[in-house]
């Protein structure tokens, strides 16, 4: 990492943002824990702010198929009446 990582990702911590780390050694690179309380040592683990799940609002036609799709919010009686469904990625 980065002098500017390094302090982004503790200026982020600092402002409430969700941290998480992997051991530089031992884990999988694709794997990333959550911690409350990092311990900064970064000659072992590399820090990010925890990547949040994207939202997306989705109308299907009748056979299922996607047939639009929006990523601003959608008011939740318009989404009732019109038919948009909110769908949210799953992160591993």
């Amino acid at each position: 990492m980065t002098h500017n990582e390094m302090i982004a990702v503790i200026e982020a911590h600092r402002d409430g943002k969700r941290i998480e780390f992997h051991n530089k050694d031992w884990d999988d690179v694709t794997r990333w824990n959550f911690t409350d309380k990092p311990r900064w040592d970064f000659s072992v683990n590399d820090y990010r702010i925890a990547v949040e799940p994207r939202r997306c609002w989705v109308k299907w036609d009748l056979d299922g198929a996607l047939i639009y799709r929006k990523y601003e919010e959608v008011h939740p009686d318009v989404s009732k009446e019109f038919g948009w469904q909110l769908v949210v990625e799953e992160l591993r």
